[in-house]
């Protein structure tokens, strides 16, 4: 099922979304670029499909509440007597219920799909920064940096130190 196609929903860029998840390591400035644009398509996403499952809920219960109030209302003028049991296990049978119920069910599924959309670019941020920092660092060793600024700090004197200190200690 096409997720597009319940309740007519026409969701922008939902593939785009998807396919936009992964990334390769010469695409590293290109996904840093667009991940705040796509951090807020996946939010928009979650918010329209939250929208959705609040409206098929409510939709949902007026209708057991309508559909039990005729059968109430018919028990009364027909003179029978009906427990709320009965009256529920009725409403549930109707075919305008049961549809009402599958379609909260599916609108509750692709809230919960939206929810990992955005738990995933939360997730691929992390990673973009994570691998931005290593990429940073290779390139400070690259380049000679970090020796000297841990030369300037005196590192290696600290290390001569230590082996003084502790001689059978090396590592």
């Amino acid at each position: 099922m096409d997720v597009q196609d319940i309740f007519g929903m026409d969701v922008p860029d939902v593939n785009k979304i998807l396919d936009n998840l992964g990334f390769t390591l010469e695409g590293l400035e290109e996904a840093m670029l667009s991940q705040p644009t796509f951090m807020v398509k996946a939010h928009r996403l979650k918010i329209e499909y939250t929208r959705r499952r609040q409206e098929a809920e409510a939709y949902l219960e007026r209708l057991r509440d309508d559909t039990a109030f005729g059968i109430r209302k018919e028990a009364r003028r027909l003179d029978v007597k009906v427990t709320e049991k009965m009256v529920e296990e009725e409403t549930e049978r109707k075919p305008a219920v049961r549809e009402a119920v599958t379609k909260f069910d599916q609108a509750s599924r692709l809230e919960e799909w939206g929810k990992g959309i955005v738990s995933s670019y939360f997730e691929r941020g992390s990673m973009l920064k994570a691998m931005v920092a290593v990429r940073g660092a290779e390139a400070a060793l690259e380049s000679g940096f970090m020796r000297a600024e841990l030369d300037r700090l005196g590192v290696q004197k600290l290390r001569e130190k230590a082996r003084q200190q502790f001689p059978g200690a090396e590592q």
